[in-house]
């Protein structure tokens, strides 16, 4: 089992792994992952909204004890939809300070979550059980999945 500052350090990865991103060109974001996928702008773009909804609507919840705004039946594909169109709209170098910025905003909002946050059981808007900590290591999973993408094709 992971303790919390081992899935906080994961999750900060995503950080140095863009920082490498910005030795490429602004065209070699625009290189697909495959036939009919996203470039690797909107990927790298996605994630940065990704952060920012989940500072928004989950860590920051937690650290209110507010409720919390994450819901399962959130139209994933429609906002991934717009995440792709937001990254295509901005330079590389936008969404880097985008980027560092909204992972670092998530990753304070972690330190400062008591440890027992992290496991504690809450309900999404839908009622749905939510546990911070398997939340963050799936997000992890996800960054991991994406970062191999791109490094296949630049």
């Amino acid at each position: 089992m992971s303790t919390k500052n081992e899935i906080i350090l994961g999750y900060g990865e995503w950080i140095h792994f863009a920082e490498n991103l910005n030795k490429y060109e602004e065209q070699s974001w625009l290189t697909p992952l495959g036939p009919d996928k996203w470039t690797v702008k909107e990927v790298v773009g996605h994630i940065v909204l990704w952060d920012k909804y989940i500072h928004d609507e989950v860590t920051r919840a937690i650290l209110h004890n507010s409720p919390l705004g994450l819901s399962d039946g959130e139209e994933i594909q429609e906002f991934n939809r717009k995440a792709g169109e937001w990254a295509l709209s901005k330079t590389k170098d936008e969404i880097l300070v985008d980027l560092i910025s909204s992972r670092e905003a998530v990753l304070e909002d972690l330190r400062a979550i008591p440890e027992e946050a992290f496991t504690t059981v809450y309900n999404d808007v839908d009622g749905n059980p939510f546990v911070l900590k398997d939340f963050i290591v799936e997000m992890t999973r996800h960054d991991h999945h994406h970062m191999g993408q791109v490094e296949r094709v630049l």
